[in-house]
């Protein structure tokens, strides 16, 4: 009755909270057990062992000899199969990957249960027990690829029916600004669907970009199902698109990296300095600056800024007290990520600006008639109305005098053009914590927890938008940013050989920050 109890609440629970659990990415193992003349052997005990997660899973063959051991996680299994009268049998190296479901069939032979066979490998990799069309990336070819801006969206380039749409711009993808860019079989690359340990990535109200950005560093495996998966595995029409975290093990294991892409090591392209050669040609001072002195080139043009560095460390393992607790390392496994990106790119951005007289209500620049008229200036007008005497405002308000002195620059590159060549920082960083734990026989549980945190620092033509007031004011600098929390929590509960029940949760958010700063640090 207690069992029943337990059973009938978390079937519950499940159905209260299944809406955030859009894609139950486990795999699952099935075969048949047979006798050496080919017979169905009800009955026979199998057990599905991870060694590097110190567990497993018992069932029993139906009667007519199949078996099912599904919700498994991706790795090496091991699988044995006992039964009075019979050899033991041990299938080793059955790996499983991302939402897999792999068929071993057992044979058994007549014997005693203290012998033992044991079969390495061979078994068949194609899937026959579904007919979902999908593409695996295993996270050693995760770590071998080269990745344009180390981001996991590229990773869907490689699968055939996939194509590039909309400006993948790897340089500004940290945070909500990376969008859903591959098309998938010709549908709208926002009617894919993107999750990480079973959870939702898209955010639904911003056109199919992402809250959370998950570093590909922490990726274990990466699947693409592109047709006839179920409807359990999504919500829209185009891809699914299934990531899975990686986990501790019994075995250490870390890394720390960084990719650098500098301008100290690229050249510039043949047209941009030929370009800047024909516009110098006339110049003996630029000549000398940037050609040597040579009319007749070569003449090289400043590199733009680009400096980029992507760094981090991953750590997993057990987590043990010697003498009291693990000690078997069976039990607790913790993976930690953290990656940082330092990107600095160069642009050059051009406005008008109101001259210095301007700024004190003298428009007699823009006057014909005036000694100060100065024809450069094109489309400037007079003022006219109350207030205004001659070419004069007679009264600037303090509130604007103050604006113009903290947003406005002076005009740099002519009367009333105003041009600049900043450098702008694009940071981001995410750390990622996950636990797993192997409670008793019966309970497989971990929890996963993910920070992001971006801000992307840019330059506006004096006229951005005030997000407060919707009003619209001169501004130099602005700023964009905001964290990311991505949680998700897994349990799974063997109540009996045919009967185990998976819970999921997951829960996402994002805080956005804006806001404009003056230039006065360029």
């Amino acid at each position: 009755m207690k069992t029943l109890c337990s059973l009938l609440m978390v079937c519950c629970v499940s159905i209260i909270f299944a809406p955030t659990a859009l894609a139950q990415n486990s795999a699952s193992i099935l075969g048949n057990v047979t006798d050496s003349s080919g017979a169905a052997m009800p009955n026979v005990k199998i057990t599905v062992s991870l060694r590097a997660q110190g567990f497993q899973v018992i069932t029993v063959s139906d009667a007519a000899g199949a078996y099912k051991v599904g919700f498994l996680g991706i790795g090496d299994y091991t699988i044995t199969a006992e039964a009075p009268g019979f050899q033991k049998l041990v299938q080793t190296g059955v790996h499983l990957e991302l939402g897999a479901t792999q068929r071993v069939d057992l044979a058994m032979t007549v014997g005693t249960t203290t012998q033992e066979i044991t079969v390495t490998g061979n078994v068949v990799k194609v899937q026959t027990d579904d007919s979902v069309l999908s593409s695996v990336i295993t996270g050693t070819q995760i770590a071998a690829i080269n990745l344009d801006g180390r981001e996991f969206v590229a990773l869907g380039i490689l699968v055939p029916g996939a194509e590039v749409t909309n400006g993948y711009n790897p340089s500004t993808s940290q945070g909500e600004g990376l969008s859903t860019v591959i098309n998938f079989n010709g549908t709208h690359y926002d009617q894919s669907e993107y999750t990480v340990d079973g959870g939702n990535l898209n955010n639904y109200f911003a056109n199919g970009n992402f809250h959370t950005t998950p570093s590909i560093e922490s990726i274990a495996e990466f699947k693409i199902s592109t047709s006839q998966y179920e409807a359990d595995s999504g919500i829209k029409m185009g891809a699914n698109v299934e990531m899975v975290t990686k986990s501790g093990t019994r075995d250490f294991h870390g890394d720390m990296y960084e990719f650098l892409r500098n301008q100290a090591v690229d050249a510039n392209p043949w047209f941009t300095n030929q370009q800047l050669w024909s516009g110098l040609a006339s110049s003996p001072a630029n000549l000398a600056q940037y050609c040597g002195g040579n009319p007749a080139g070569p003449c090289n043009a400043p590199k733009a800024i680009l400096k980029w560095n992507d760094f981090g460390f991953t750590l997993g393992g057990p987590f043990f007290i010697p003498g009291h607790y693990n000690t078997d390392k069976s039990k607790t496994f913790v993976f930690w990520s953290s990656e940082w990106r330092r990107i600095l790119t160069g642009t050059t951005v051009s406005s008008s600006a109101p001259t210095a007289r301007m700024r004190t209500g003298d428009f007699s620049e823009c006057d014909s008639k005036s000694a100060n008229y100065n024809k450069q200036i094109s489309g400037c007008t007079v003022p006219t109305g109350a207030g205004v005497t001659g070419d004069i405002v007679n009264s600037v308000a303090p509130q604007a005098s103050a604006i113009l002195n903290t947003w406005v620059p002076l005009p740099n590159n002519g009367p009333t053009s105003w041009l600049i060549s900043p450098v702008i920082p694009n940071n981001w960083r995410q750390d990622l914590i996950r636990v797993d734990q192997n409670i008793g026989d019966k309970n497989r549980f971990y929890v996963k927890g993910s920070w992001d945190k971006d801000r992307l620092l840019y330059t506006t033509t004096l006229n951005a938008t005030n997000t407060s007031t919707n009003g619209t004011y001169n501004a130099i600098e602005s700023y964009y940013g905001g964290q990311t929390w991505n949680w998700a929590a897994h349990l799974t509960t063997t109540f009996s050989p045919t009967i185990v029940n998976d819970f999921m949760a997951h829960y996402d958010e994002r805080l956005n920050v804006r806001g404009q700063q003056a230039g006065a640090g360029w």
